[in-house]
């Protein structure tokens, strides 16, 4: 029965290859990490002629299909992919256009990765999201103020769905679909920007020279797998069987075996004005951490050093004088000027006349804040040894006190006053904190993590032995059965070629003659001979800056709020009332001092004339007093009254005065 070769385009229209006027040199060509391209020759078309098919129309080439009464079946799909730019081709042999299509990577390395990030959208108080191209590889933010880590095959796979979603908000179809993807190396971020997603997957894969990636052409859509070498199939070609084997090239490439990867992870950290470096060295080898077997330098040996961005802090630093609150003279003398001079003396408090008030008007406990806010500010950040915060309040203390004013400083002189049931009033900030200097984080960046298993990952990818080259078979017709997820064995030779598992790298399939080359060897990234541009992971790295700003919209640290709560002025008030008053003053030609004194307590006023500081009763000087317990009885009231006389020894002569009599008082008057 015959089997055809088919194409069909994206109206869904399948001819045999000839029926589309389509030569016989159609030639396939796959690679690793690059656009497969089907080219498919039509001769004798002009470029003035109708394109037969349309740029980036997808169209699906199959092979071994049987065609019963005009209806195509059975058969595999060879290939799929996407219509490139054509070619008016014209040498001698060949005269046409040359259609190329190239295969799913294509629409890979023509995306432009975006990530979501948050930004604030004209309001201070919200954020939205948006897609940028300003990016940090192994790094997702999944919501506002969140984002995790990635691994470089969750990085891979963001990558490879961020096409899918923008062909889907385009209304296009999806031109693969996500299968298989094995590496998983946690690996420190990596910032740029205006990348294609393709760049951003070989950027993952630096660090898994064994991994490749490959399309599934026998689903609709094409499947993506990203696969290790262990986890390919083998296949097997029979080395030199005189059939099918045209050439065999093979070279053993023992030079990128690593005796050891050695890599040193350096931060510098900072806080404050202080800074030091910090080195995280990572090795793997055959032998562990042996440093004879699995040296740190020298001949391959795989050593790099990464720059990673380490923690900074800057701190700020708050002082605060706080001494404690007593109802005592001390204090009150320290708070209240009235009382704080040396003549006042014998200062006693009426108990129970305390109070202690915030501006509202509400008792404040002195257990709860026993000390007054001397000097300094109280700020939010301001934590006690214990933890708790730092608490200041704004009161007003009163209370009722009694005290003697001294004619002298100290207790010599005299009581020249007695003030009683004054109330004394103090305006002051009081507070939980103690003397101390107090310190907080003013702003901080944390350290990016030293990633944990990179230099194990890069020499399982080397230890299995490599082998460049080329096979090349020549068939009757193209064969399907090897695609870029196969590794080769070669059977008739070497015992170690039989399970070598030869990694290719690619495919090209002339369908004109039958021959198929594979090309043998590690991924493209890896330059023959030089394996130090295996890990260039932070060749092109740009400064760290803390990727948590994609989720929040704020430049990384914390705001510090300033000090509050200072100490506030000193107030006295209220009315004084005295229990004992004296007015002094020195007559004119004498040095004495006449004083003029009413004591409540006495009941008395008294006048007279005293003699130096101690207020010695002045010798042979008339003094008056009139005390009301001179008075007969208690329903006496006294009055002065005025009384004149003359003299009767001298008519001339006239007195007078001024006499306290007494008179009784009526019952109830």
């Amino acid at each position: 029965m015959a089997t055809y070769w088919t194409l069909t385009n994206g109206a869904g229209v399948e001819r045999v290859l000839a029926d589309w006027g389509i030569g016989p040199d159609v030639v396939l060509e796959l690679e690793n990490l690059a656009m497969g391209v089907l080219s498919v020759p039509v001769p004798g078309a002009a470029v003035t002629d109708n394109v037969l098919w349309a740029f980036e129309e997808r169209v699906t080439l199959r092979r071994g299909r049987v065609l019963t009464d005009g209806v195509f079946s059975g058969g595999v799909i060879e290939f799929q992919g996407t219509r490139l730019l054509h070619v008016l081709d014209g040498k001698p042999g060949f005269e046409g256009v040359v259609y190329r299509f190239g295969d799913p990577w294509y629409h890979v390395q023509s995306c432009p990765y975006q990530q979501t990030v948050y930004w604030y959208n004209g309001n201070p108080l919200a954020l939205a999201s948006t897609l940028v191209s300003s990016v940090t590889l192994l790094y997702k933010v999944t919501g506002a103020g969140t984002a995790v880590a990635r691994n470089t095959g969750e990085q891979i796979t963001d990558c490879l769905q961020h096409v899918l979603d923008q062909y889907s908000l385009q209304g296009l179809a999806a031109p693969y679909q996500i299968g298989t993807i094995e590496p998983a190396v946690a690996l420190p971020t990596y910032q740029a920007q205006d990348l294609k997603c393709s760049e951003a997957i070989e950027y993952c894969l630096r660090c898994s020279p064994d991994a490749r990636v490959y399309f599934d052409h026998s689903t609709v859509p094409p499947t993506v797998h990203v696969r290790k070498r262990a986890s390919c199939t083998g296949v097997t070609v029979a080395l030199g069987d005189g059939a099918t084997q045209e050439a065999v090239r093979l070279v053993p490439r023992y030079d990128l075996q690593a005796r050891a990867v050695v890599l040193y992870f350096k931060a510098t950290h900072a806080v404050d004005a202080e800074s030091w470096v910090e080195v995280t060295k990572q090795k793997y080898g055959p032998h562990g951490a042996n440093s004879v077997l699995d040296p740190d330098g020298g001949l391959r040996v795989v050593l790099q050093t990464i720059e990673l961005s380490g923690y900074s802090v800057t701190r700020v630093t708050g002082k605060i004088v706080a001494a404690g609150v007593s109802n005592t003279a001390e204090w009150w003398k320290g708070n209240v000027p009235e009382v704080n001079h040396a003549r006042v003396q014998n200062i006693s408090f009426v108990s129970g006349s305390l109070t202690v008030k915030d501006d509202a008007g509400v008792d404040v406990s002195l257990s709860t804040y026993p000390n007054k806010l001397v000097d300094g500010a109280v700020a939010p950040w301001m934590k006690l040894s214990g933890g708790a915060a730092v608490v200041a309040k704004q009161v007003t203390i009163t209370v009722l006190a009694n005290w003697d004013e001294m004619s002298e400083p100290g207790t010599g002189g005299y009581v020249f006053a007695q003030v009683k049931n004054k109330l004394l009033s103090a305006r002051v900030t009081i507070t939980n904190g103690v003397t101390d200097t107090y310190s907080a984080v003013a702003s901080s960046v944390d350290a990016e993590a030293v990633p944990t298993g990179v230099a194990q990952a890069i020499y399982e990818g080397l230890a299995v032995l490599q082998y460049d080259g080329a096979v090349t078979l020549v068939e009757e017709e193209c064969g399907g059965g090897i695609t870029l997820g196969n590794v080769l064995h070669l059977s008739g030779g070497r015992s170690e070629w039989a399970t070598m598992g030869a990694q290719i790298n690619g495919i090209r399939k002339e369908f004109g003659t039958g021959r198929t080359t594979l090309t043998l060897g590690p991924a493209r990234l890896l330059s023959a001979g030089d394996l130090t541009r295996l890990f260039l992971i932070n060749r092109g790295r740009r400064n760290y800056n803390d990727p948590m700003t994609m989720a929040s919209a704020s430049a990384p640290g914390k705001q510090v709020s300033l000090g509050a709560n200072a100490a506030k002025e000193n107030t006295a008030g209220a009315l004084e009332q005295h229990s004992l008053l004296t007015v002094a003053a020195v007559p004119s030609g004498t040095t004495n001092t006449c004083i003029v004194r009413a004591s409540g307590s006495d009941r008395a006023l008294t006048i007279k004339e005293v003699v130096g500081s101690a207020g010695t009763d002045a010798t042979g000087r008339p003094q008056a007093t009139m005390a009301l317990s001179d008075l007969p009885a208690s329903d006496v009231r006294a009055k002065f009254r005025y009384l004149k006389w003359r003299d009767p020894e001298h008519a001339c002569a006239e007195y007078a005065a001024y006499v306290l009599m007494t008179e009784p008082v009526a019952t109830g008057g």
